[in-house]
Parts: C-alpha cells; sequence; structure tokens
C-alpha cells in the first residue's frame, strides 16, 4: 500500500473516532445516554441492502455506529454486589 494513501486512511479513522468521541461526551452532557453498536456497523458492512436502504453510495464506507437516546423503561433495581475491599500501596 501507498505510505501516503496509508496515512489518508489512518487519518479518517482517527478523525472518525475524535468525532465519535466528541459527540458521546455531547450526548451524555444533555441528559441522553449513549452506545456504540458494533453488530449494526458490520451489518451495513457486509449486506449491500442494508447499504443501500440507508441511502449510502457504493464507494461510501461506514466507520462506526453510535446510538443515543434516553431509555423506554426504567430499572428498578441493580444487582447486589459486596463491598468492594482494596488494599491501597
Amino acid at each position: 500500500m501507498d505510505s501516503a494513501l496509508e496515512l489518508i486512511v489512518v487519518t479518517l479513522i482517527c478523525d472518525a473516532a475524535m468525532t465519535a468521541s466528541a459527540m458521546e461526551r455531547l450526548v451524555y452532557a444533555h441528559g441522553f445516554g449513549g452506545v456504540y453498536c458494533g453488530f449494526f456497523t458490520n451489518a451495513v458492512r457486509s449486506d449491500p441492502e442494508i447499504h443501500h436502504k440507508l441511502g449510502m453510495q457504493e464507494q461510501d464506507e461506514i466507520l462506526l455506529t453510535f446510538a443515543a437516546g434516553r431509555p423506554k423503561y426504567a430499572f428498578g433495581s441493580l444487582v447486589p454486589r459486596r463491598p468492594l475491599r482494596v488494599t491501597w500501596l
């Protein structure tokens, strides 16, 4: 692979990661929750029909998927846990 092309690919992936990180912080700052959806990302990459239904062109590539929102249901309680025992050195 040409080193200039490798640099462009790495730059795009790093830009996507930095954008996702900023988006995640923004979502939480506004009181929403979010989750990265690797399963959906892989589904879009592997199924041309999903790729097309999203309005993506053939040359378009999906780097990651992030879903944000508020949960429809609230959990009544968390799993009970024993107190944490830590010895600091």
